[in-house]
């Protein structure tokens, strides 16, 4: 579910206490007080993450490393392109 719009703070921080307390992955963006920036706020089980690329704060997901290796064959510095 995604929702978009305008709430003050106090119905805010009601409404993300109700989504924390559910157990759900959610993430929160809220402007700062003043008006300059931003503020973002995940909660959940989930594996996202803020990542910060370049100033750009975005929202991103862990990989999970894979538990199979990838076998090396042949000469990789004599390869013709």
């Amino acid at each position: 579910m995604v929702f978009v719009g305008k709430l003050d703070a106090k119905t805010s921080a009601f409404v993300f206490q109700q989504i924390r307390a559910s157990g759900v992955s959610a993430s929160l963006a809220t402007v700062r007080r003043g008006g300059t920036g931003f503020d973002i706020e995940l909660c959940g089980p989930g594996n996202n993450v803020i990542s910060d690329f370049d100033g750009l704060l975005l929202v991103s997901v862990k990989r999970k490393k894979s538990a199979t290796k990838v076998k090396k064959s042949g000469n990789l510095d004599k390869v013709n392109i």
